[in-house]
């Protein structure tokens, strides 16, 4: 008998415990306002949300030629997401949001670097990578004045100085790295490559990328972007997954 009360107040003393863990986990979801924000929105706000954000998009995609309404375009979005907790530093190319996913740009020495598979994916380009050469090769089919349509290859050597144009040296002020297990690269650089404008907009936090055959007008400013990682991951020798 003596062992089946024993039995019996171990049982309830560990369901009591997981009671008071569970309540107690609880209210620490209550203390914090983003958990709290998405169990009051329902399915129905949220689907509200998602259709808002698709109206501005599609407002900027229209807008690609008139810089002006596309920068108060980007700031209502940026406000759009703010709202939602989804701040962050935008690119936007040719009017398409570029999605970095879980890897924001980077500032190092000044430049703004970009996961290589989000740009090239943004540009429609081709990637590839060789892991004994630590090399990225991007190929994009660009126009030429003199053999029009032709395919541009350009080869990023991770940690060098330079990068090879159709086999011509041209110098990185910032060489590619692996970050937190992902290949980056110098945006703006690999943007003049493939003949892109760029634009920076202090205001709605968006690096505006936009082709040369478009009739927009950008200024020359550098682009000053996110906010740097405080400790850059050391460039490995194994292979970064630069198609992740």
């Amino acid at each position: 008998m003596r062992k089946v009360l024993c039995v019996l107040l171990s049982i309830m003393l560990v369901f009591t415990s997981g009671i008071l863990t569970y309540a107690k986990n609880d209210k620490k979801d209550d203390k914090d306002p983003k958990k709290v924000a998405d169990k009051v929105k329902g399915p129905e706000e949220k689907k509200k949300e998602k259709h808002e954000e698709d109206i501005i998009k599609e407002k900027i995609k229209k807008a690609i030629k008139d810089l002006d309404d596309m920068k108060k375009l980007l700031k209502e979005l940026q406000h759009l997401y703010k709202k939602n907790k989804k701040d962050r530093t935008l690119i936007f190319l040719n009017g398409e949001e570029i999605d970095t996913g879980d890897a924001p740009p980077v500032i190092k020495n000044g430049r703004t670097l970009v996961p290589v598979r989000a740009i090239s994916d943004g540009l429609k380009a081709n990637v590839s990578w060789n892991p004994k050469t630590q090399t990225v090769t991007i190929t994009r089919p660009v126009y030429n004045d003199v053999y029009g349509v032709k395919n541009m290859t350009v080869e990023i050597v991770i940690g060098a100085s330079t990068i090879k144009v159709d086999g011509a040296n041209v110098p990185a002020e910032v060489p590619a790295s692996i970050i937190n297990g992902r290949t980056f690269v110098p945006l703006r650089l690999i943007g003049e490559i493939f003949k892109m404008n760029f634009d920076w907009d202090s205001e709605s936090k968006t690096v505006i990328i936009v082709e040369n055959t478009t009739t927009i007008t950008v200024s020359k400013e550098p682009i000053a972007t996110a906010t740097p990682i405080p400790t850059a991951t050391p460039i490995p020798t194994l292979c970064p997954y630069c198609n992740r």
